[in-house]
């Protein structure tokens, strides 16, 4: 059996996705029972627990092979750092009393970065509080999410128009779909580690803010270029489109800067990389699916 946190979620639903179609035991842990219908269709255990309550959460994630967390988003908080601390303290808690044998983690690439990576950072705070917990964990590094650009979808079918905030247009970036690490988080679930180790994984090509365009042609059947978007516009963008409170866009913004900056990416000597094999096009097919029901 092993425990899933963020099941509902995109990377958590990947993940007990994979676990599933291994014929695995997953306990799907959901804050929210009536959302867990597809998770117990899959087969699933539902445990119902929430990251505020300890007892729950540390409930949910005992008895188990091993235990996949994440960090669930909170865009919305006024101060969004110490958000997460609560958070990555609440979640490190339960697994100290749980203690499960082995832990998976979701991070970013540029997680060993201390400072001017933004969003970036609650990832690097995930990481050095599992370290201190002792447990042996597996922590997974990722590089920008396909599925991240499922925004661009609406504006390319409607305007003909991509989007980006990552620029140069032309410049290829590490990518990978989260059916890959959902995948990849199986795997080192099937494999724990004996202490702390890092693995990378990055999908079958690096692609550009122009290649995802290419790729939107083709799956709406219409042209679509990518367009750059101004930095003076970002905050606007990401605080009214986005929903985001003003000091998540300010993350959001040194995040961007630090992925244009070429700061991100594979630490050096750190751990074992992976290749998935799933492309852009399939990617956002399955987005697009999804978004035209």
């Amino acid at each position: 059996m092993y425990a899933v946190l963020g099941a509902t979620g995109l990377n958590g639903g990947q993940a007990a996705a994979a676990l599933r179609r291994r014929r695995l035991a997953v306990r799907a842990v959901v804050r929210d029972e009536s959302r867990g219908g597809a998770l117990r269709e899959m087969g699933c255990e539902l445990a119902v627990a929430d990251i505020a309550d300890l007892d729950s959460l540390a409930a949910a994630c005992t008895g188990v092979n091993g235990v996949f967390v994440m960090l669930p988003t909170h865009y919305d908080a006024t101060d969004v750092l110490a958000t997460y601390d609560r958070q990555i303290e609440k979640i490190t808690a339960a697994l100290e009393i749980a203690k499960p044998p082995h832990v998976v983690a979701l991070s970013a690439e540029g997680s060993e970065i201390p400072q001017g990576t933004g969003l970036i950072l609650t990832t690097r705070a995930l990481e050095a509080a599992l370290r201190d917990t002792g447990l042996p964990t597996t922590v997974l590094r990722c590089p920008q999410f396909m599925e991240n650009w499922r925004y661009a979808i609406e504006p390319a079918r409607r305007d003909g128009v991509f989007p980006s905030f990552l620029t140069p247009l032309e410049r290829k970036i590490r990518m990978v779909s989260a059916i890959d690490v959902g995948e990849a988080i199986a795997d080192a679930l099937e494999d724990p580690a004996e202490s702390t180790r890092i693995r990378f994984i990055t999908g079958p090509h690096d692609y550009s803010p122009a290649d995802t365009a290419h790729v939107l042609s083709d799956l709406l059947a219409r042209d679509v270029h990518a367009v750059e978007v101004a930095r003076s516009e970002w905050m606007g963008l990401f605080t009214g489109i986005s929903g985001c409170s003003p000091d998540a866009a300010h993350l959001l913004t040194d995040m961007y800067d630090a992925f244009n900056a070429g700061k991100l990416g594979v630490e050096p000597g750190a751990g074992k990389e992976l290749t998935g094999s799933t492309t852009l096009e399939h990617a956002l097919a399955e987005c697009l699916a999804t978004t035209t029901g």
